[in-house]
């Protein structure tokens, strides 16, 4: 599998967090690479690129919103995902 570099630019305040917070309680900590140094994990960057092409799909209409679903998979709903339709 190929890899590849990205160099991301920040022009505001940003934190990805690290998701081991407890219920209820605020987490503070800032995921970080083998260097110490804070990274932006590949899911979020994933996750970010999709809801833009979404926007852009749904603004171009058809046949646009098919080729967001061929690039990113299918997404089940929130409701689906909880079972309830």
């Amino acid at each position: 599998m190929p890899t590849w570099t990205a160099r991301l630019t920040f022009t505001s305040d940003w934190h990805i967090g690290v998701g081991a917070g407890r219920a209820g309680s605020l987490d503070r900590l800032v995921v970080r690479d083998a260097d110490g140094l804070p990274c932006v994990p590949a899911k979020t960057l994933t996750g970010l690129w999709r809801d833009g092409c979404e926007q852009v799909a749904e603004a171009l209409g058809d046949p646009w919103p098919a080729w967001v679903e061929a690039l990113f998979g299918s997404q089940p709903s929130i409701d689906n995902r909880r079972g309830t339709d």
